[in-house]
């Protein structure tokens, strides 16, 4: 039987040391380190013999706003052009 948990990673990100980066570069790269985990999770059960597969399904980025609301931002409308 498998199961399907989502989870909502927050992070802060603080500059140490050199020049600055853009923001998409910033999430970009965090999106890419999270689409790499490859583990297994194991032992979870009474007599330790239980071993599961971890599969990373999507790793999205969320928009702060979204996340109060619930609903994903949606981008402006093409103004029609006459």
């Amino acid at each position: 039987m498998a199961h399907s948990f989502t989870f909502v990673v927050r992070c802060t990100v603080e500059r140490t040391s050199g020049k600055f980066a853009a923001r998409d570069d910033i999430a970009d790269s965090i999106i890419q380190e999270l689409e790499g985990i490859d583990a297994d999770v194991s032992y979870l059960d009474a007599d330790g013999s239980s071993e599961y597969t971890f599969t990373l399904d999507s790793v999205e980025e969320v928009s702060p706003k979204a996340l109060v609301t619930g609903q994903e931002e949606q981008a402006d409308p093409e103004p029609e052009s006459e």
